[in-house]
């Protein structure tokens, strides 16, 4: 194999995801929307040469000396390939059209092809690929 998907536990795969397209054969990928601060982490697709950089992050990545660590998941994922030094280039969702598959009353639900919501905060809680309501 060429290329590894690593997959949130709630996320969803709205579309199939080509993990044959050539850029995915170097570095690591992730959307380019919902990033709270770091990179967005519904789906981390990398490269197997840095497989073992993505998957292992250093201990350091949840805090260092006079550092207050990563404040999400986002930002933690962000740290982690930055110290790695793994190369991450953000695409859009109809890309990697993976979504936060949780549902709440007042935010996208693509159980329910829902339109996305914002949630608390005035924060968009995901994006969608072209065709689904939004």
């Amino acid at each position: 194999f060429d290329v590894v998907a690593r997959f949130r536990d709630n996320s969803i795969a709205l579309e199939p995801v080509r993990l044959d397209r050539p850029e995915f054969r170097r570095g690591a990928h992730v959307k380019e929307c919902a990033a709270a601060g770091g990179y967005n982490d519904k789906v981390l697709i990398m490269a197997r040469n840095v497989m073992d950089a993505c998957l292992k992050p250093h201990a350091a990545t949840f805090a260092g000396p006079g550092d207050v660590g990563a404040l999400n998941s986002e930002t933690f994922l962000r740290r982690a390939l930055n110290r790695s030094k793994v190369p991450v280039t953000r695409h859009a969702v109809d890309v990697i059209p993976v979504v936060d598959g949780r549902c709440y009353a007042d935010v996208f639900c693509p159980a329910h092809r829902g339109a996305m919501g914002v949630a608390r905060g005035g924060i968009r809680k995901d994006c969608v690929p072209r065709g689904w309501v939004e």
